[in-house]
């Protein structure tokens, strides 16, 4: 089972390694959406200004995984779905041990709280892929316009090495002043997801997004005017380092370990 389109770009494929007791490549695929699209309407007489985050998934969306490549016809694996509020997928070690896990990442409004969770599933020589582990993070980053509408404070997934203890975590980072709030900072999260625990919670850095919604169309000019973030070892001391890119200049950011925290 595939999706059949007729642009790439109306699919997301990444890669991680979860083909079971080898060291190949799998493929993961599914539908091109956006989770974080920016309704704006304008005030009147008669109305309350409408700002909202819109996520486009509606949840029954297939996710479909295929490994072994290598051997001419990919093995298809178990789908998954997409779910309320989903938002990313991708792979990582978070047990530093043979194969990545696959994690599954949806945000959603929980009452007053910003609910993220995190599913993570281990590779499983019968069924394919088995559900590990489900963590959920609750914050109080609602964001409600003069409307009484909610939505997720958007955040964006890194992966890395980012405490240098062999084993991968995930950094999450939500943008700066949402809708031009300048009361709602963005946050800078790590997870342990082997484990299920927040190594850190803070604000080192502002990093700026623009969105794609009723006021911006334009999606190459949405990304040319938000800063950039990258996750690598700029210094080859085996612990991954955060790059912030913006309109002043070029920045690196490390966890400091050297401590008991």
């Amino acid at each position: 089972e595939w999706y059949t389109n007729a642009q790439p770009g109306q699919l997301i494929v990444s890669k991680g390694k979860f083909d079971y007791g080898t060291d190949n490549d799998g493929l993961i695929s599914l539908p091109n959406k956006n989770p974080y699209w920016h309704y704006f309407r304008n005030k009147t007489m008669f109305r309350r200004q409408h700002n909202q985050y819109q996520n486009q998934y509606d949840g029954t969306e297939k996710i479909f995984l295929y490994s072994g490549l290598n051997d001419g016809f990919a093995t298809p694996m178990p789908n998954l779905a997409t779910e309320a509020g989903f938002t990313d997928i991708f792979t990582a070690n978070i047990d530093g041990k043979y194969e990545e896990e696959v994690i599954k990442v949806n945000n959603t409004v929980s009452g007053n709280y910003d609910r993220l969770q995190f599913k993570v599933y281990t590779v499983n020589l019968y069924t394919g892929l088995a559900l590990k582990n489900t963590w959920v993070f609750n914050f109080s980053t609602v964001l409600q316009d003069n409307d009484k509408n909610k939505s997720v404070h958007p955040k964006f997934h890194f992966t890395g090495d980012f405490d240098g203890d062999g084993k991968i975590e995930v950094l999450s980072v939500s943008n700066n002043h949402p809708f031009g709030w300048a009361d709602k900072p963005g946050r800078c999260y790590l997870f342990d997801l082997e484990t299920g625990t927040k190594l850190y919670e803070g604000a080192p850095f502002t990093f700026h997004k623009e969105f794609v919604g009723t006021r911006q169309g334009d999606a190459a000019a949405a990304a040319q005017n938000s800063d950039r973030l990258f996750a690598f070892d700029y210094d080859g001391d085996g612990k991954t380092d955060i790059c912030l890119i913006n309109d002043n200049g070029t920045y690196i950011y490390t966890f400091d370990v050297t401590g008991s925290t």
